[in-house]
């Protein structure tokens, strides 16, 4: 098989592995959109054996928001913990004065 493809959906990664023709036609196609030979001094794309191509879109938060949100519940369980001891304590305190 000339071409394998492995797509991780939770990372949002797609990998592909290729024999040389395959490559060298992808890198082609990858130089010629993004005018290599005239941004890079001295580049020789048959050099190239490895390509990764990434994105500057925005940082996904979808992992960070779960965590946040645990965050959150654990705070709201230790300050619930808190004021129910002061609120039992407060109560104590009153019954003895009494």
């Amino acid at each position: 098989m000339d071409t394998q493809v492995h797509y991780n959906r939770g990372r949002g990664e797609l990998t592909i592995q290729c024999g040389e023709q395959m490559f060298a036609r992808v890198r082609g196609a990858v130089v010629e959109a993004t005018n290599l030979k005239d941004s890079v001094a001295d580049f020789a794309p048959e050099t190239v054996q490895v390509m990764v191509i990434g994105t500057f879109g925005k940082p996904r938060v979808a992992s960070g928001r779960f965590r946040d949100r645990l965050a959150l519940l654990g705070c709201g369980v230790v300050a619930f913990a808190v004021l129910f001891v002061l609120v039992i304590g407060v109560g104590t305190i009153a019954g003895w004065v009494r």
